[in-house]
């Protein structure tokens, strides 16, 4: 079974960034952050990818989600994780709330390909806390 997080090396002792590599079968497949503005913010923004296509759509970046949320939680008392996603990326988003995100506001993001419709979408973790 997957092995999903393993802490990458970062400055270590930081409050605003969190940063880990997600690992299966011995392979780095991708990605899992989060972020706050400052040491007082309870919300941390989120950031995830899954490099290896082969790894999409297997419930990696679910329990990646849910690990990370846990330690920021434990850590640094986080109450709430917020995210953008593309709208269009249906499978992230179905992830997303099955992990307990909602929908808050719609918008657009400007690429360097142009304007991509995106979703801000938040979970409240203080219910999860244990």
């Amino acid at each position: 079974g997957p092995q999903a997080l393993n802490e990458a090396v970062g400055d270590g002792g930081s409050t605003r960034v969190a940063w880990w590599v997600i690992v299966a079968e011995g392979e780095d497949v991708g990605a899992v952050w989060m972020e706050r503005s400052n040491e007082a913010d309870i919300t941390v923004d989120l950031g995830i990818f899954i490099a290896l296509p082969e790894w999409r759509g297997r419930g990696l970046g679910r329990i990646a989600v849910r690990l990370a949320e846990q330690q920021v939680v434990e850590q640094w008392g986080i109450g709430y994780s917020r995210l953008r996603v593309r709208q269009a990326n249906a499978r992230a988003i179905a992830c997303y709330r099955a992990l307990g995100y909602r929908t808050v506001a719609t918008g657009e993001k400007v690429t360097g390909g142009g304007r991509v419709e995106v979703l801000e979408m938040v979970h409240d973790l203080r219910g999860d806390a244990p």
